[in-house]
């Protein structure tokens, strides 16, 4: 009979580090009861070499794991994730069933050393970097080598203890350990893990000091020869309230000293981050190192720890640091003057900090639906504010408690823009979209609108969605009117602005959040890309040889890059993808050195300076788009990066792959424009025509010269998963050695489920008619009921129409306008942070790549 695990709260070591507090937990009992509520990333075993013939015991951790739970090791090693066991002697399962208590298993296979077995479990959390992929992870793991290899179990917990931290320390993702002892309670282990924690506690305080108390108010940060405004602005704060705490950075770093540690203590020890945004600032390492320092306490403390402020127009303002919400200080119209915008900014900044409670406490998980849930968004073209002004003021006065987004208030400075645009759209209960002509010619508001047409679409009962016309438009687009409540309101917007309010406050009370709660599992999206997979697939049979040998009719022209000396330092191909999709970013790589080796491709790094470099510069972003990688706040932020810079890009450089089914939050990434899915019929088609091999696994093993993935060169992988990822190295390689001379302009990021593929439809013209706001029951239309292709175009025409990326709007096609016209346009939309208005980010001169600086 299994023992349950047991944990003494006791028997629990912190290690707080610049990136939170991990935990090490002492457990007594059986490893494979390990609750599910308790449920771990990795479950690791040891076996020997290619032998796991002691599943016939179910006292070993193998054979528990067998006879107990179902999970046979061996079976699992035929088709293996990730194999690493000839430089770490360890392999990675796939995921197991998703009802245990863990997602994979981890196989170290034991192999004669010279090194003692404290050095060999040192080692032992080498694997752990290319494996954990730089994002946090959970492992349970019994005791090492105290079985048969009869080695004392204190001596090696001490080996396992001071390893774990050494490594966590220098800043391994492990952000829980659970080393499991089976068998009776020995006091010898007890000694020996209370005197480690001790020793931790002591190594420890000074970290924690620096956490919770917070030592100072601001931390002023600019660059060295901004001396001058740097005085201004810590001027400002202290006419604004003389008791402020100000830290301010003096010092000059030298290359050889590692000061980023020191640094980051007394980051952390400051409520608010100031950055003084300056085209100085931007040519400093220092300074951008420590600007992505306090991004990383963002993540930590789950707040808007960052606050820059724009002093100088920047050109070519990174894309991540555009998706900052920042304060604009520079003088830019009549009557603006730099002590007035200075007072402006850092009256807000103080404002923020009256808000912030003194515990500022990290927070490792907090639940996405209340930091965005909101019961009303408007959503509206920043060329109409006084409407949008207009409708948040009349519902604000009917119910003061209604929580209304409207970027003015709710888009703080420091935060993720586009995050929480797409987030708070996704999760609120009503939308009113004040629809005018610089509303549809946007291209924020189509996204926005999209994302809660998709909502719409998929019958979510916690949504409602109103269209509110505030201008006279000869013609609507269909997707905004088919089946969806239509209010006209230009003619007296003042009495219908007060019907709308009443009737959305009144459905709101009637309709409790807790009975219409937004259950993102059920929001499944069936058969929304029905047509656009199907050319998917037609155009795979147009350009492949249908056979085992899958391969191109025409072959690819591609440059020699054997001499590589001459792009040295150009980033090609930029990889991101979580854990699940190891085997396919592997896989990828392989092909794409196949075909163009001595390509420089960056896949990871645990530098983040160096990440967002890759990121920011490489000609092509590919991204593998799974369930992981959505509950990965860290892609995430990566993901919503690349989609920032794409808008400013004058040619496409990210090619997005779906790689796995998507559930639950956050529900946008279900609609992003994808280059090639992995589940389309085709793949499976192919797979089939493989047959199977002798053990009954449909896979195949890839192998690569070049070890891209950690030290991983060889890769099992299904033949459906193959074949996709031989068109998407094709697809990659000719999207960035053949761009289009002349690329169409990219429109929005976001599907439109009502039209979903390019193509002209004469016969859906919607004239505007006034709707009243009355019935509410109103369902709308089924995928089936979307609009058919013109029947007339030919299937190749369609694919051509779908490359080119034009989007039409019933009888009229959305205008392309000039890649310039567009940045100018989104630059000068405004956002609003707290109290001060905030204006778009620098205008572009003609060809002059944009800094995709939207808002502040």
């Amino acid at each position: 009979m299994s023992e349950k695990l047991r944990l003494n709260p006791d028997h629990v070591i912190e290690l707080w580090t610049q990136n939170g507090m991990y935990r090490i937990e002492l457990l007594y009992g059986d490893i494979t009861t390990l609750p599910r509520d308790q449920k771990v990333d990795f479950i690791m075993v040891s076996a020997f070499p290619g032998d796991y013939s002691c599943t016939s015991s179910s006292k070993t951790v193998i054979g528990a794991l067998k006879h107990r739970l179902g999970v046979d090791i061996s079976k699992l090693s035929y088709e293996k994730e990730l194999d690493l066991r000839h430089h770490f002697s360890c392999w990675l399962s796939k995921q197991v069933d998703s009802s245990l208590s863990f997602d994979r298993v981890l196989c170290f296979e034991k192999r004669r050393s010279e090194m003692g077995v404290p050095a060999q479990i040192g080692e032992m959390f080498r694997v752990f970097t290319p494996v954990f992929n730089n994002k946090d992870h959970s492992v349970i793991t019994p005791l090492l080598a105290t079985g048969n290899q009869g080695q004392s179990k204190a001596a090696v917990l001490e080996a396992m203890i001071e390893a774990a931290a050494s490594w966590i320390y220098a800043g391994l993702p492990l952000r829980v350990l659970k080393i499991v002892v089976y068998g009776t309670f020995s006091s010898q282990i007890h000694e020996t893990f209370d005197r480690l924690k001790k020793k931790h506690l002591i190594k420890n305080q000074q970290m924690k000091d620096h956490i919770f108390n917070k030592k100072y108010d601001i931390y002023l940060l600019y660059e060295p020869s901004n001396f001058e405004l740097g005085k201004a602005v810590e001027k400002a704060f202290l006419a604004s309230r003389s008791d402020i705490h100000i830290y301010v950075q003096k010092k000059e770093f030298q290359k050889e000293v590692v000061w980023q540690k020191e640094i980051f203590k007394t980051l952390v020890s400051c409520k608010r981050v100031v950055a003084l945004l300056t085209p100085q600032f931007m040519s400093s390492p220092q300074c951008l190192d420590q600007y992505n320092m306090a991004m990383c306490c963002n993540r930590l403390f789950s707040t808007e720890v960052l606050a820059p402020l724009y002093m100088e127009t920047i050109e070519n303002l990174p894309s991540y640091m555009g998706l900052v919400q920042w304060i604009d200080c520079r003088v830019r119209k009549e009557g603006d003057t730099m002590k007035n915008k200075n007072a402006a900014a850092c009256s807000a900044v103080l404002a923020s900090l009256s808000n912030q409670s003194d515990d500022n406490k990290p927070i490792l998980q907090i639940n996405p639906a209340d930091k965005f849930d909101y019961d009303v968004f408007i959503s509206y073209s920043h060329k109409n504010p006084e409407h949008a002004e207009k409708m948040l003021k009349t519902i604000s006065n009917i119910d003061p408690g209604l929580r209304v987004f409207y970027d003015r208030s709710e888009l703080k400075t420091g935060i993720n823009w586009q995050n929480m645009l797409y987030q708070c759209v996704g999760e609120c209960r009503c939308m009113i979209a004040l629809v005018s002509q610089t509303y549809i010619s946007s291209t924020v508001c189509t996204e926005e609108f999209n994302l809660a047409l998709a909502r719409h679409l998929c019958k979510d009962k916690g949504l409602r969605l109103i269209v509110v016309l505030i201008e006279s438009l000869d013609v609507v687009p269909g997707y905004m009117t088919e089946g969806i409540e239509v209010v006209q309101g230009h003619k007296n917007f003042e009495t219908t602005v007060s019907s709308i309010a009443n009737d959305v406050v009144q459905w709101l009370t009637i309709h409790d959040s807790t009975e219409a709660d937004i259950n993102p599992d059920d929001m499944t999206i069936i058969d929304i890309y029905e047509k656009i997979a199907h050319l998917r697939c037609t155009e795979v049979h147009q350009r492949y040889q249908m056979t085992k040998n899958f391969q191109r009719l025409v072959p690819l022209e591609l440059p020699n890059l054997k001499n590589k000396s001459q792009d040295n330092l150009q980033v090609h191909l930029a990889l991101i993808y979580a854990n699940d999709a190891i085997h396919l970013a592997g896989t990828f790589c392989a092909l794409v050195d196949g075909l163009c080796p001595n390509l420089n491709i960056s896949v990871h790094t645990s530098a983040d300076q160096q990440r967002m470099t890759a990121l920011e510069t490489a000609k092509t972003v590919v991204i593998f788009i799974t369930q992981q990688f959505i509950q990965s706040e860290g892609h995430m932020a990566e993901l919503h990066m690349v989609m920032n810079r794409q808008r400013s890009e004058s040619t496409d450089i990210l090619y997005l792959i779906k790689a796995g089914p998507l559930h639950g939050r956050p529900f946008f990434p279900r609609i992003l424009k994808y280059d090639l899915v992995s589940s389309d019929d085709v793949w499976t088609e192919l797979e089939a025509a493989q047959g199977k091999d002798k053990k009954g696994v449909e896979k195949k093993t890839v192998s690569n010269k070049i070890s891209r993935i950690g030290n991983a060169s060889t890769f099992f992988i299904r033949y459906s998963e193959y074949f996709a990822m031989v068109k998407a190295s094709d697809d990659v390689l000719d999207f960035l050695f053949n761009k289009r001379s002349s690329p169409e302009k990219h429109g929005p990021l976001l599907v439109n489920l009502r039209n979903p593929r390019p193509i002209q439809d004469t016969g859906n013209i919607v004239p505007v008619v006034p709707r009243p706001v009355e019935s509410h029951t109103i369902q709308g239309p089924s995928v089936e009921q979307s609009r058919e292709p013109n029947k007339q175009d030919s299937l190749e025409e369609d694919v051509r129409r779908m490359n080119e990326e034009k989007f039409y709007v019933d009888e009229t096609l959305i205008k392309q306008d000039s890649l310039e016209e567009d940045v100018r346009r989104m630059n000068e939309e405004k956002f609003y942070v707290d109290e001060t208005l905030i204006a778009g980010g620098p205008k572009q001169k003609k060809n002059e790549k944009s800094s995709s600086c939207i808002i502040l």
